[in-house]
């Protein structure tokens, strides 16, 4: 398995990222009565519900990361990154969501993912259980968090104030992500994972962690899908309800502008380049042809989109914005 210095890479897109939170805005007017603002305007909380057949979902965020991409993808062209980004109007370090999927079966809530918390707070992250609550809901409430790998800007969230955030939820999460972290085939060197172990090791400790191997249905209408590549046990989540699907797909993608046209390019966390090159390509074709929908960790908030084939490149298809109206305006 290829070695990661995830806490390097952390360290240096912490350096490039800026804190805006809590900035009080400024607006003045002119003469002529334009509007303007010195400051940006503070972020009303970040939520988004829909239905997807039974099911409520609620997107979450956990807030955005300033990224340098350039730095962070490879395997691509000399100026490929710079040139796709300024291609969708967008520079470096790029702002990137991190968002969280919160699925209302109706009997039980269950949560993929939990943000950076405390750890990226300083960065931008930290914004789920606000969020959370902004949406109508109490950690309390939460009976599963299903993880698509162990890395901190996924787990960071399930700590808050030093003690369990989701003190009734079990955690989900596969073996071989849980073996680096507390088996005996982990890496010797953890250092890189004192955090995440930290806090994983709070619910450990609690026998609130489960771990799978391959592929399971661990509640009905929620199936894990081993993806590995970026983690050893890197896992989507395939949603069903009345016939609808959804698959939420954790880090397959980070840079949505760069990846959707050229699936080779890479990031450098990927613990396995080749193997999360082949699970992204393999990810895109089923989806480009089923056509379900699919939830995004690192697209931009709400992260909710289909896969679209475009000639020979896929792209990206962002859902239409709803308010759930079904009023029709014109007949």
């Amino acid at each position: 398995m290829k070695k990661v210095i995830f806490c390097a890479t952390l360290l240096f897109v912490a350096v490039l990222t800026q804190s805006f939170s809590k900035i009080p805005i400024c607006i003045t007017c002119n003469l002529n009565g334009e509007i303007h603002t010195d400051s940006p305007a503070i972020v009303p909380p970040g939520y988004y519900p829909f239905k997807l057949g039974n099911f409520t979902i609620t997107v979450i965020s956990d807030g955005t990361l300033l990224m340098p991409l350039e730095h962070l993808i490879v395997g691509t062209k000399p100026g490929e990154v710079e040139q796709a980004l300024a291609g969708h109007h967008r520079a470096s370090p790029t702002e990137t969501s991190a968002n969280c999927f919160l699925v209302n079966t109706g009997g039980q809530l269950i949560l993929v993912d939990a943000g950076g918390g405390e750890i990226f707070k300083a960065g931008g992250l930290g914004h789920i259980l606000d969020n959370l609550a902004a949406a109508g809901y109490r950690p309390e409430q939460i009976n599963a968090v299903l993880l698509t790998h162990f890395h901190p800007d996924h787990t960071g969230g399930l700590l808050r104030n030093g003690k369990i955030a989701f003190p009734n939820a079990d955690i989900y999460m596969h073996q071989a992500d849980y073996n680096i972290l507390f088996g005996a085939s982990g890496e010797k060197d953890q250092s890189e994972n004192a955090g995440v172990i930290q806090i994983l090791g709070l619910y450990k400790a609690g026998g609130r962690i489960k771990t799978f191997n391959s592929q399971s249905v661990l509640f009905p209408g929620i199936t894990a899908i081993p993806a590995p590549g970026h983690t050893p046990g890197h896992t989507c989540y395939m949603v069903v309800s009345a016939e609808k699907k959804m698959l939420i797909w954790g880090d397959i993608v980070h840079a949505a502008d760069v990846q959707f046209a050229d699936p080779n390019a890479a990031v450098v966390l990927d613990a396995n380049t080749t193997q999360a090159i082949a699970e992204r390509k393999i990810i895109f074709a089923e989806a480009a042809k089923e056509g379900y929908l699919i939830g995004a960790a690192h697209i931009s908030f709400p992260g909710l989109g289909y896969v679209g084939l475009n000639g020979d490149q896929y792209e990206w298809i962002p859902v239409v914005y709803s308010t759930g109206n079904k009023v029709q305006l014109f007949k």
